[in-house]
């Protein structure tokens, strides 16, 4: 059973007049320590095989060791592929749909990873439709989550894969990595978004191996899947914004599916024990004037919004929502002191979001071979992050991207040895608000 809390922190005080907004909201979850049940779960590797993958051959030795060590950790019962990618995609194990991870399945699919050869080009969107197959062919397994491996970029026409990634929304999560440095953060990026996963850059060693280790045990954890939230808004109003602000940045206000007039589901994924943020901005509200017979100053609140989870697992009620809400208010002043001030939440999320906006466009202008705005929007993302005192962040843009005069202004020089595979790191890591790993 998966249990749901939801709570929001906010400075509920508007000046005269205002109509938009602000708030943090804070989903955790808890299975209560219940074993989730293997045979509902259904896990997809996809290892890139195309030729890059065997310079240096280390690459794909690599690539099969983390695919290996994720096989032997699957827990017994546990529904499972390997698929391996380059022009087109193809079985790996088992030669059709699904096997059940056991003793004999599992050194079975070791086995077959350990045969694996480079050879050929990088279609995704092969990869992707695969994995889909592979999942359709066992309908009882609920929780699906797919990890893509790459060393390169998508080779197909960039149409095909906006396909493959629109056709499995919602039917899968889908985790990438990019080893190497020949892939691309807009590929990994793209595909991770809408599928509801993260990107990162593999590390090496016994360390992609643990990262595949970890990746199979938060799968094999999960309880609930397609888990929505579900946000009420007053009559006039209507929600600007709503964006995934931790453990990552994800944008998810194209994703609005409207159940009525004032009331919408946002898709958050499959979940298990643990929590996420989301900011989420609402617009078109209606000021409430003061009672001028009771000579008072200030409204009395107002409710704003109210945000439920929506899921069909146990725990959730007739109509899928769970017992927590979290209520956003707001209450209307002439005090300045109390509608000025910010909250710490919000402020640090908004900063982190400009930091992520401001790092994209920097890299952006240094590809397009613009260097001096580059730099604005590389000293912009430092400024940002000192503000929010994230000092991580600014060691991030310091190591990889820029040489930093004053981090209290955005002063900063522009590195002459920054390389494209830098670029692609430093964007995969922005988007990142909590620790990696953690």
């Amino acid at each position: 059973m998966i249990t749901f809390e939801v709570t929001a922190d906010q400075n509920p005080f508007l000046p005269p007049g205002e109509t938009d907004i602000d708030a943090i909201v804070n989903v955790q979850a808890t299975t209560g320590g219940a074993v989730a049940v293997p045979e509902h779960h259904a896990i997809v590797l996809i290892v890139d095989v195309s030729g890059s993958m065997g310079s240096p051959p280390s690459k794909l030795m690599a690539a099969k060791a983390a695919a290996r060590v994720a096989v032997e950790n699957l827990p017994t019962g546990t529904r499972f592929a390997v698929i391996a990618g380059d022009h087109e995609a193809r079985a790996v194990y088992p030669a059709t749909g699904l096997a059940h991870a056991d003793a004999d399945t599992r050194p079975a699919a070791v086995a077959a990873i350990r045969k694996l050869a480079p050879l050929g080009g990088t279609a995704m969107d092969t990869w992707l439709v695969r994995a889909r197959q592979v999942f359709d062919r066992d309908q009882a397994a609920v929780i699906r989550q797919a990890v893509l491996l790459t060393d390169g970029y998508n080779g197909s026409p960039r149409s095909q894969l906006e396909a493959a990634v629109r056709q499995n929304e919602g039917h899968f999560r889908c985790d990438c990595r990019g080893i190497g440095q020949g892939w691309k953060a807009e590929d990994l990026l793209f595909i991770s978004g809408r599928l509801q996963g993260a990107a990162l850059d593999a590390p090496t060693g016994e360390d992609l191996q643990n990262d595949f280790r970890v990746l199979v045990a938060a799968a094999a954890k999960r309880a609930a899947n397609a888990v929505r939230l579900r946000i009420w808004v007053p009559f006039g109003a209507h929600i600007r914004y709503l964006k995934q602000v931790a453990p990552t940045i994800q944008d998810l206000t194209p994703y609005a599916v409207p159940v009525d007039g004032q009331t919408f589901d946002f898709p958050i994924g499959d979940w298990g024990t643990e929590q996420r943020d989301y900011q989420i901005g609402v617009g078109g509200l209606r000021p409430d004037e003061p009672d001028e017979e009771d000579d008072e100053e200030e409204s009395l609140p107002s409710l704003a919004g109210r945000v439920r989870v929506v899921h069909g697992g146990p725990g959730a009620g007739p109509d899928g929502t769970g017992p927590a809400a979290a209520e956003i208010l707001a209450q209307w002043t002439e005090d300045v002191v109390r509608y000025s001030e910010v909250n710490q939440q919000v402020a640090r999320y908004t900063g982190l979001v400009g930091y992520d906006e401001a790092v994209r466009l920097g890299i952006s202008a240094y590809g397009q071979g613009d260097l001096e705005q580059a730099r604005e929007h590389l000293g912009r993302a430092v400024q940002l992050a000192y503000e929010a005192g994230e000092q991580g962040k600014i060691n991030l843009l310091a190591h990889r991207l820029v040489s930093i005069i004053d981090a209290a202004t955005g002063d900063v020089e522009i590195r002459s040895d920054v390389s494209e595979h830098e670029l692609h790191v430093s964007e995969l890591r922005s988007r990142w608000t909590a620790p990696i790993g953690g």
